[in-house]
């Protein structure tokens, strides 16, 4: 636009009486409301399900919930703006309320699993490689 006509062009703007709050969809049956993408939308506190919990900074725990049933989706909580390009950012999942605790518990539960398998791993290897310094200095 000129600038001449740029003082002229308004803004849509709403007053508060003209405006209501979001009001979050009900988790019923174990299953987490989504958006068509299989998101949750959560660019605000107030706009997680009612039922659900947010859980962040947690690897793996859409696996996890994939292997023990429970349904779970990506919290996506805001734009990126890169390359040209829009962008979602995720940040940790969605989950019921009731299905919260179990998750954690089994995601610890696979953390000390992986824990103990990566220590075997290393044991094994440390073990393979004093017997090959044993067999070398025997020939």
């Amino acid at each position: 636009t000129p600038a001449h006509e740029r003082g002229k062009i308004f803004a849509e703007t709403f007053g508060i009486w003209q405006t209501q709050d979001y009001i979050p969809p009900t988790a019923t049956g174990g299953v987490v409301p989504r958006n068509s993408y299989g998101n949750v939308e959560l660019f605000k506190p107030t706009m997680l399900p009612f039922g659900c919990r947010q859980i962040k900074n947690i690897p793996n725990l859409p696996r996890i919930a994939r292997k023990l049933g429970i349904d779970c989706a990506e919290a996506m909580v805001g734009w990126d703006q890169h390359s040209g390009y829009s962008h979602p950012i995720f940040d940790g999942v969605i989950v019921c309320e009731e299905f919260a605790d179990t998750l954690l518990d089994a995601w610890e539960a696979d953390r000390a699993e992986g824990e103990r398998k990566a220590e075997e791993k290393r044991e094994k290897r440390v073990l393979d490689l004093w017997y090959k310094l044993t067999k070398g200095l025997l020939i």
